[in-house]
């Protein structure tokens, strides 16, 4: 046997893990950024981290922890119904929503639920519920962190509400 079959059959080997590795932590992503602790550790605590390191390709919208309060009174199911309503099925960076000429609409983990997306033109893109009107939209503030086409954290200025009339649930 030659020196090169071994060694063909290493980097045959490690091409293979290195495909099937996405590369990204939504947990060491948030952790350095001290406002988005609350965020950060029910992502955790609902299991819904795990299911963003297991995505190819993502894109969570991320809420400082001053806008979470009322998540210190609600049931751990609440809280991971409106988390997965921020994790939206594949990567959405400032570039992508910006070149956006229409309202998008766009998929999200919650059970099956989508939300829609905007851009007005002039610099701000908006998000709300599909099933929601004008009023209930949630302006996008900026990047968090892109790693392009696997992982675009982006943080907004509230929670998106699901749809029907603003509840607790999400002040």
């Amino acid at each position: 046997m030659s020196t090169s079959q071994p060694v063909s059959l290493f980097f045959s080997i490690f091409l293979v893990l290195l495909s099937t590795s996405h590369g990204f932590n939504i947990t060491e992503i948030l952790q350095p950024i001290p406002y988005f602790g609350i965020f950060n550790s029910r992502l955790s605590g609902t299991g819904l981290a795990e299911e963003i390191n297991d995505m190819i390709s993502v894109t969570v919208l991320v809420v400082a922890d001053d806008k979470l309060r009322s998540f210190n009174y609600l049931a751990e199911n609440d809280v991971k119904e409106i988390l997965s309503f921020h994790v939206v099925y594949g990567y959405y960076d400032l570039m992508r929503l910006k070149a956006l000429t229409t309202r998008t609409t766009l998929p999200t983990v919650y059970q099956g639920s989508t939300l829609t997306v905007n851009y007005d033109g002039n610099g701000t893109v908006t998000f709300r519920a599909a099933d929601s009107g004008p009023e209930m939209d949630v302006k996008l503030l900026g990047n968090v962190h892109a790693q392009p086409h696997s992982i675009s954290v982006l943080q907004i200025a509230s929670t998106i509400r699901l749809g029907g009339p603003p509840s607790a649930l999400t002040q």
